[in-house]
This record gives C-alpha cells, structure tokens and sequence, in this order.
C-alpha cells in the first residue's frame, strides 16, 4: 500500500486530528483536506469564519487559519505515514524513534484515533486496507526486527518467514490451531511474545509473498506440518483444500512426502495415499494437472493402459505433420504419460 492511498484514507481522520488541537474549528469550516504527492505536506484549508472568508496562512506541514501552532503533532504523524506506506500501513515504536516520533505523540495520535496498537509496539494507521488474517501476522513479522525497515532486512529466505500453522492460517489451508505465531529463519533470533521461532533454511523457492506477508509457500506450509508431528486429520484438510484449490502440484507433493512417511507414518502408495489424505475429494472439479497426477496415483495401471495408444497417435502426428520424432525420453514421453492420465480421469470421473 503507497503512502498516497495511506493518506487519502485518513482524511477523517486528519479532520478529527485538526479539531482536537482548535475545538472552535468545526466541520462546517474545514473546506478542504489536500494530501499531495508533489511535495511533503497535508494541506488543510479553512473556509470562512463567522461569515467573513479567511485567507489560509501556510505552515511547513498543514495549512490552517487558526493558530496553526496549536497543530504540534503534524510532521510527527507525516513522518509516520511515509514510513509506513512503505509498510503496508504499519510502524513500530522502535522505528518511529528512529524518526524522532516519541512516546507522547505515539500516545496522542492513538488517542485521536490516528493509530492502533496491533501487536508489542506494532501500530497500524487509520485507514490501512489490511484484514486482520494478514495484518497480524505481518505486525508480527515487524516486531521481530522493530528497529529495521522493511527495506533493511534480509531479501526472502534470509528473512524470518511465516511458515508452518500460521502459514496453513494465512493460506486458508485447513483449521490447524495455532496458539502461537510461528516464523522460520536461517538463524536464532529472539522471540516476541505469543511467537514461535524455528531455525531452518529455505531455499527461494519455498518462499512466496502473499498480501504483503513473506509466506512460506502451500507445498512447504504442508511439508513443514508433516515434519513437525502436526495430527493427521489436521494434515488430511489441508492438503485437501491446496489439492482442490490448485494451490500445490499433488505430483510433486506425493514426492515430497514420500522421504517423511516411514518415520510419520501413513501410507505412500498411490491409491492408499489419496485415501487417507483426501477421502473426500471430489476429482472432477480439479484443476488439469492435478486432475492428471490423482489418475495416476489412483488408476496408475489404467493409466499405463492408455499410454502406449497415446504415444501412437503422437507418432502419426509426428508423421503426418513432417516432424522428427521424439526419443524415448523426449517430450512425447512427458506428454503421453500426461494425457494418458488426463483421458482416464476424465472419463473415470466426470
């Protein structure tokens, strides 16, 4: 979220700001509140008083006609929100002392309504477009480093990541509790309250933004649940729910459990494996390569049925359209294996 949309959606805000400092200053004399980009300042103007129009007189940060030193906590909350906006609408306390914001104004713009606490001195400002799913795990993500910037810390996995049940919560994978906010990183680092730390490294590919959170991505949320003793019924809705909303290759996911299943135990053969972690699955309303991967898991025998008809029909396509054929290995031998499988699904379950 940009610092401009932060500051239009606060304008009532501001307005509230502006009337604790003048209490003769009422809505009906507030003509106008400017926020503009071309330069660091919240303009507000003031229409007429008492029936005589008032010319605005300019202050460095608000424009206002009465008394504008009254308006003391102005450049503290502009400082504010150019930091956060780079944060998706969010500052610590420690960050806003980087600024030179205080205790006392931190205190006053919460009090105006300018700023609510989230987390541990994590405040979010009025207007942030945020819901709570990811705002509190992203207020979270700050206050592990409250003293750095977003734009300080470590690039994706050298970061601390979202991961594991908090992950599954953010992803909308399952119903796993999770009592605590659990993040990952390369390295010990201290935790807040009512947070989690695992130290583990990630590889770029296991890391993802979603709405703004550094996430762990679907396949290794669901790899790191199996790996930390999660229940299986918890396990059995979540991949559930990733297989049917695409959000995870069920190819590559059967592969990643296979080294996890003799220590964890639950089955890893195709057929055996599809039952017991997604027994109501409904196969005709996945996507196409899961739809793909669950015929062979399920039927693989039928699968391997079809396939050598398929690769014919790929040769005398080859043959009539002049084109080399491929090896054994080539991509006819991909993609026969993937319309084979693709026929018996659609034909096994729709």
């Amino acid at each position: 979220m940009d610092s401009d949309k932060t500051y239009a959606s606060c304008e009532s805000r501001i307005r509230a700001l502006v009337y604790s400092y003048d209490p003769t200053c009422r809505h009906g004399q507030v003509s106008s509140i400017r926020v503009g980009p071309a330069r660091p300042v919240l303009s507000v103007s003031r229409g007429s008083v008492i029936g005589r129009p008032a010319a605005p007189e300019r202050h460095p940060y608000i424009t206002h006609v009465a008394n504008p030193g009254e308006l003391m906590w102005e450049k503290d909350f502009y400082e504010l929100s150019v930091v956060a906006g780079r944060q998706e609408g969010m500052i610590t306390g420690a960050q806003a002392n980087r600024l030179g914001v205080g205790t006392a104004a931190l205190d006053h713009l919460r009090g105006v309504g300018l700023l609510s606490e989230l987390d541990w001195d994590v405040h979010q400002l009025a207007g942030g477009s945020l819901a709570p799913r990811f705002a509190y795990p992203y207020a979270a993500w700050l206050a592990i480093r409250p003293e750095t910037f977003r734009w300080e810390r470590p690039d994706g996995p050298l970061d601390v990541v979202l991961s594991h049940e908090s992950a599954c919560g953010l992803h909308g994978l399952g119903s796993v509790a999770a009592p605590l906010m659990t993040f990952t990183a390369a390295e010990e680092l201290p935790a807040p309250r009512a947070t989690r730390i695992h130290v583990s490294r990630l590889s770029p590919e296991d890391v993802m933004v979603h709405r703004g959170v550094l996430v762990t991505t679907p396949l290794r949320t669901l790899l790191d649940l199996v790996a930390d003793w999660v229940e299986h019924a918890h396990i059995q809705r979540a991949v559930t729910d990733a297989v049917r909303r695409d959000l995870v290759d069920l190819r590559v996911l059967h592969e990643g459990m296979k080294p996890l299943a003799e220590e964890h135990d639950y089955p890893v053969d195709g057929p055996e494996f599809v039952g017991y972690f997604m027994p109501h699955l409904q196969p005709g309303s996945l996507s196409v390569r899961n739809l793909r991967a669950y015929a062979a898991l399920v039927s693989g025998e039928r699968v391997a049925e079809v396939r050598p008809r398929v690769a014919r029909v790929l040769a005398e396509a080859r043959h009539a359209f002049g084109s080399p054929v491929a090896g054994e290995s080539g991509p006819d031998e991909v993609l026969s294996r993937d319309l084979a499988a693709e026929i018996v699904g659609r034909i096994g379950w729709d």
